[in-house]
């Protein structure tokens, strides 16, 4: 069976100074024309939730995953990420 691997590839960033524009930080190289997700953390926990209930992922591996992204920090707006199927 394949699996699935989501790598984040940049983060959008609250900008440290008040008024002052948010800035994206790029973690990996990102391909033009390829289509890449923009996700939140509730997003990020929708899914996992939906992935969890469909039994696609243990109850082990859902609570790793949301505390995960429940201690990201609030700073992080959105990440940038693309899934990729290994086979």
């Amino acid at each position: 069976m394949a699996k699935w691997k989501k790598t984040i590839h940049a983060e959008i960033l609250k900008s440290k100074e008040d008024g002052a524009l948010d800035y994206m930080k790029v973690k990996e190289p990102m391909v033009a024309g390829v289509t890449y997700n923009l996700e939140n953390k509730a997003s990020q926990l929708a899914s996992l939730k939906t992935a969890g209930d469909a039994g696609k992922l243990s109850s082990e591996q859902v609570t790793e995953m949301s505390e995960k992204i429940n201690n990201r920090q609030d700073f992080v707006r959105f990440q940038i990420t693309k899934l990729t199927k290994e086979d």
